[in-house]
């Protein structure tokens, strides 16, 4: 009987509906008469953001999975990708008169040619799966001390972050053999969801599967006895790619956590389905029962 998904998703369209019924999702209130403007404008910037990170589909997510497990995590951030693609550009011939004095110029047609396109440039957020954030066990709420999360990236995104600036010569350490069994425990995770049939597999050269462990919370990097907000990065296990202070003007670590039911003292909250858990094999034995008594 499924009542634990009906009341999953009950309590999902209830908190969406809250979220985003308004329009707009956010409403900003100027302090001042002379901000009004001002104001309305902030309000179409935050519509513009939100859809340009898909934060409603998100946040479907991220709510669902608070309402399951009974803890959500999810990491907000700035985000600047770039891609490299083909673009038309005009092509134009000059003009001139009779005696040769240039009067301008006329469009004949376009060339084609490779640029790099800024593909998003602003704040993005992302659900994190909870089998790989790891807290500190002393920790209560998300900014109490450090957290470790864990990723996985390809080789080409590690060098194109190199570029930025982002991560540190390091990243040129790291091995670019695409072994089977460097890629062997993701391709395992996606075969136990079904999502893959072949977990042997290889990756093409640059597209390799790298461990990140970003670490984030109160280190001495300056060896001055003072603790600051610092961030590092360790791929494989073993290079130290990035260590740098938190780039965040805040100095919190990006991660933001819910909860569904809190449990005093502990990190992680209870879910619907732990609610449930007796009173829906309790559903189930009863409609078993009346069935098998029909039957009989």
């Amino acid at each position: 009987i499924p009542l634990t998904n009906s009341k999953v998703d009950t309590a999902l369209t209830n908190i969406m509906s809250i979220l985003f019924s308004a329009k707009p999702v956010a409403k900003v209130e100027p302090r001042n008469p002379e901000d009004k403007d001002r104001a309305r404008k902030v309000e179409k910037l935050v519509e513009y953001r939100f859809q340009q990170a898909n934060v409603y589909y998100k946040f479907l997510n991220f709510v669902k999975q608070l309402l399951i497990y009974g803890t959500g995590i999810m990491k907000v951030y700035y985000d600047y990708r770039e891609q490299v693609r083909k673009i038309k550009v005009p092509k134009f011939v000059p003009l001139t008169t009779f005696f040769g004095i240039p009067i301008g110029q006329r469009q004949v047609g376009y060339t084609s040619e490779m640029k790099n396109i800024s593909v998003f440039d602003g704040p993005n957020c992302e659900v994190c799966n909870l089998t790989d954030i790891f807290p500190d066990p002393q920790s209560i709420e998300m900014q109490d001390s450090w957290v470790i999360h864990r990723t996985k990236k390809n080789r080409a995104y590690l060098i194109q972050k190199y570029k930025e600036g982002v991560y540190n010569r390091e990243v040129l350490k790291i091995p670019t053999s695409a072994s089977v069994e460097e890629n062997k425990g993701k391709e395992n995770e996606l075969a136990a969801l079904g999502r893959s049939s072949n977990p042997n597999v290889s990756r093409a050269k640059g597209a390799e599967l790298v461990e990140l462990l970003e670490w984030w919370g109160p280190y001495d990097i300056n060896n001055n006895g003072t603790l600051i907000p610092c961030v590092f990065v360790v791929a494989n296990g073993q290079y130290l790619i990035r260590k740098t202070e938190n780039p965040y003007w805040h100095g919190k670590s990006p991660f933001v956590k819910g909860v569904y039911v809190p449990i005093p003292n502990e990190f992680y909250g209870i879910g619907i389905p732990e609610i449930l858990y007796d009173i829906q094999y309790t559903l189930n034995d009863t409609v078993n029962q009346r069935i098998d008594n029909v039957s009989l």
